[in-house]
C-alpha cells in the first residue's frame, strides 16, 4: 500500500463553564489539590474586546463559578474546546482554527486555519497528528503538525478506506511511534518515523466506532456498531497482530470507549439521546461496574481520561475521579443545572499538570473554559 507525504507551511484541573460569567456573584455549581492545580487560570495572550481579561462576550479570566474552585477562563480562547495537551501545551479547536496554547504563560502562541474543523489530536514521533472523526472521501489523510507552529510537516494518505461518512476511530502508541486507525471493518498500523505500514487486520464488528490502546501497550480496545441496528460489541486485540484476547462482548445501544486505565475499559453506551458511563475490568469485560453512576442526556456525551494514578469522570449528572485500577470512585460532585437547565461536562484532556475540558448549558453564555481544584481524596 502506498503512501503519500506532502511538505508545505504550515500538558488545578480545567474545565468549560457556560453560565454564570456575566456576574461576579455566581452562585451556581459546577479530564488535584496539590500545588500544580491552584496556579493562575490559563488565559488568551490577546484578549479580545468585552471588558478586563474578558473576551468576546465580556468573560473575566478567575471568576469562581462552581465546586472544586471552578474559574473561568478568559481572553482569546474562551470559547475553545480542548483536544489534546502535552506537559507544556493545550491544544484547542476554535471553529475551524487549530491553537496552541502555553500552559506555564498562558500565552497563545500559535493559531492555524485547518483545510476542515480539526479532528482527533495524538501525540507520536515528536508530532502533533490530526486524525478525522470521519471519512470525506476514499481516502484517509493523517496530519501530522510541528507541536509548536502547528506547521504542516508531512501527510499519510489511507487509500481504500471506504465510503464517506464512516467513522473514524484512532489510537496512539507514543513510545512505539505508530498510530493505530480503524475504518469500517478494518485496523490500519502505522509507523510515524517512516510512515509506512506496520499492520493491517480486521476487528470483530462491522463498524468501528473507537479505538484505545491499553497503559502497558499490550491490548488494543475497540469497539464497533452494527449499522442501523441497537446493537454494539467491545473486545480486546493483540495490538500487533490483531488476534483476539477478550471478548467480544456485545451491548444494547451504540459504543464507544471513553478511555483506558491500568484497570479496564471507561465504555460509553447511547440509548436513544442518554449515554451511561460503565467502567469493565480487564479481566472480566462482561460484568461493568458503574461506578460513577454517571450518565449525559439530551445528545450530550459522557466523558472520561486517565492521568497516572486518577481517572477524570463528566458528563451531565456527575463530575468525579476514579481508581484506575478497580474503577472505584474516590470524589465526586454534582453538574450544576443552572436555571434548572441542563448542563453537561466534556472533552476532558490534560496538558502541563491540569486537566481541561469543556462545560455546555443552554443558560446564558455557553461553552467556556474553566479551572478546578478538586479535593484531595482525587489523588
Amino acid at each position: 500500500m502506498a503512501y503519500s507525504l506532502r511538505r508545505s507551511r504550515w500538558p488545578v484541573l480545567v474545565l468549560l463553564i457556560g453560565f454564570a460569567v456575566a456576574s461576579c456573584t455566581s452562585t451556581h455549581s459546577t479530564p488535584r489539590a496539590s500545588s500544580p492545580h491552584t496556579t493562575a487560570p490559563v488565559s488568551g495572550s490577546n484578549p479580545a474586546p468585552g471588558g478586563p481579561g474578558g473576551g468576546r462576550n465580556g468573560v473575566v479570566a478567575g471568576q469562581v463559578v462552581g465546586p472544586w474552585k471552578a474559574t473561568t477562563v478568559g481572553g482569546a480562547i474562551e470559547h475553545a474546546n480542548p483536544l489534546a495537551g502535552t506537559h507544556r501545551s493545550l491544544y484547542l479547536r476554535d471553529n475551524r482554527d487549530l491553537v496552541r496554547v502555553d500552559v506555564a504563560t498562558g500565552g497563545t502562541e500559535a493559531r492555524k486555519r485547518m483545510g476542515s474543523t480539526p479532528g482527533r489530536l495524538l501525540i507520536v514521533g515528536g508530532l502533533v497528528w490530526d486524525i478525522p472523526s470521519s471519512t470525506s472521501s476514499g481516502r484517509l489523510h493523517l496530519v501530522g503538525l510541528n507541536p509548536m507552529t502547528l506547521d504542516r510537516i508531512r501527510t499519510v494518505s489511507l487509500p481504500g478506506v471506504g465510503p464517506p461518512g464512516q467513522l473514524v476511530g484512532s489510537a496512539a502508541d507514543a513510545r512505539g511511534q505508530r498510530l493505530y486507525v480503524g475504518v469500517g471493518k478494518t485496523i490500519f498500523v502505522v509507523g510515524t518515523r517512516r510512515r509506512h505500514l506496520v499492520a493491517r487486520y480486521l476487528a470483530p464488528g462491522p463498524s468501528i466506532s473507537a479505538l484505545a490502546l491499553s497503559p502497558n501497550r499490550t491490548r488494543l480496545y475497540v469497539t464497533w456498531n452494527i449499522p442501523n441496528g441497537a446493537t454494539s460489541g467491545l473486545a480486546a486485540l493483540d495490538p500487533r497482530t490483531g488476534a483476539a484476547l477478550a471478548g467480544p462482548v456485545l451491548f444494547y445501544g451504540g459504543s464507544t470507549v471513553s478511555s483506558v486505565s491500568a484497570g479496564g475499559v471507561w465504555l460509553a453506551n447511547g440509548q436513544g439521546m442518554t449515554q451511561t458511563l460503565t467502567f469493565h475490568p480487564a479481566d472480566n469485560l462482561a460484568q461493568p461496574i458503574a461506578t460513577a453512576a454517571t450518565y449525559a442526556g439530551g445528545g450530550w456525551i459522557v466523558d472520561s481520561t486517565v492521568d497516572d494514578d486518577v481517572v477524570w469522570i463528566g458528563g451531565t449528572t456527575t463530575l468525579a475521579c476514579a481508581d484506575p485500577l478497580t474503577g472505584r470512585v474516590r470524589a465526586r460532585t454534582k453538574v450544576p443545572t443552572p436555571h434548572r437547565d441542563a448542563a453537561n461536562i466534556g472533552s476532558l484532556v490534560i496538558a502541563g499538570g491540569r486537566l481541561y475540558a469543556y462545560y455546555m448549558t443552554d443558560f446564558r453564555v455557553t461553552n467556556l473554559l474553566i479551572q478546578l481544584s478538586p479535593p484531595a481524596a482525587c489523588r
